[in-house]
């Protein structure tokens, strides 16, 4: 064996308690500050399956927990899910976990049972088992991944902006890694180097995520909001006199100028015509408004704009698609979202209730 994997097997103990060491406390701060909200929920149970994906691929604890290791191994199998769930849960205000959330995690406890029922003498059924479970698990990191990134232009909470591109580079290494390590180890010679490495991989990246946490005060991750709407809030701070004046002129081309109707606004264009830089606009709309997302923000103005039409007798003729266009949304889909979330109904419906008639398509 090469020094280096001998190297790597000796420091195997020490790493993976030190990894259990550092998720263990994170993962209590989490359930301390953090229990009543999905970000936090989540963000526990991604980093308690972490500890016991520790567990599982270290031989001497295989051996140790006996008929438990059944228990221990379906919750690994379920890490690439709830790492896509987290994701989603402190990057995408508002979030609801609902059924079809679930699915993925439900698919990935299925594949791992057939693991532990069909254990032999069906070769080509492991392997073809083995690769769905990589598909999946890999699919889902990049999902978890493209949610943190996806949605980084319309953050208004500097703290956060920043968090996304150390949680994008530290988890594409974790996934990576660990997927890597994971296929080295079927059936290879230094299957127990594999997991010792996969183990290290996570050791790093837990350290530089709790480093990063600490550092950017994670109270703006999961501040308390409403989760139950699109038009998530939190309590305002105060201004100062600049910050004031700035916001003064954010709520002049807005609310006045009725610059939300533009299509494709965004914090830079608002920003350009502002001719400020765009963190101070993300700043005075976060802390004197309390708005955590810009589209909501927009998103406000935009659907009282389609309600006043909806309610107008003489606009009655008009589609409803282009009065959401004509106020600024980009296509139905998410119009239909936002409307429904701030009045409870669907644009039809309140059309229907406010002409007294079946309104026109």
């Amino acid at each position: 064996m090469p020094a280096v994997f001998h190297v790597i097997s000796e420091l195997d103990p020490v790493v993976r308690f030190a990894a259990l060491g550092i998720l263990v406390t994170v993962t209590i701060l989490i359930v301390r500050d953090a229990s009543n909200l999905w970000a936090g929920r989540f963000s526990a149970l991604f980093s308690s399956s972490i500890c016991f994906y520790l567990f599982c691929s270290y031989g001497p604890a295989r051996e140790a927990l006996g008929p438990a290791f059944v228990i221990f191994g379906l919750v690994c199998t379920a890490v690439p899910g709830l790492f896509w769930l987290t994701a989603k849960a402190i990057f995408s205000d508002g979030f609801r976990p609902k059924f079809i959330h679930i699915i993925p995690i439900i698919a990935l406890e299925l594949l791992g049972l057939t693991a532990i029922v069909v254990q032999s003498g069906f070769e080509a059924f492991a392997i073809g088992r083995a690769f769905v479970h990589q598909a999946l698990s890999f699919s889902l990191y990049v999902y978890g991944l493209h949610s943190a990134w996806a949605t980084r232009k319309d953050d208004l909470i500097e703290g956060r902006r920043r968090f996304r591109h150390y949680f994008i580079f530290l988890s594409a290494v974790l996934g990576l890694s660990v997927t890597i390590f994971e296929l080295i180890s079927y059936g290879s010679s230094i299957g127990a180097v594999a997991e010792s490495g996969a183990a290290l991989a996570i050791f790093i990246t837990a350290l530089g995520l709790a480093i990063v946490v600490l550092r950017l005060d994670p109270h703006q991750f999961f501040a308390p909001t409403d989760e139950s709407s699109q038009t998530t809030k939190q309590t305002s701070r105060a201004l100062t006199q600049e910050e004031e004046r700035l916001l003064e002129r954010v709520r002049q081309l807005v609310e006045v100028e009725c610059i939300y109707r533009t299509d494709g606004l965004s914090i830079r264009v608002l920003a350009e015509n502002l001719k400020t830089d765009e963190y101070k606009v993300r700043r005075v709309i976060n802390g004197g408004l309390g708005y955590r997302n810009f589209s909501a923000y927009l998103n406000c103005y935009r659907v009282e704009d389609v309600k006043k039409a909806l309610a107008d007798p003489n606009l009655d003729h008009i589609p409803i698609l282009t009065l959401a266009l004509q106020a600024g949304f980009g296509s139905i889909a998410p119009f239909n979202r936002s409307f429904k979330e701030q009045v409870g109904v669907t644009p039809t419906v309140f059309r229907k209730q406010h002409l007294g008639q079946a309104p026109k398509r």
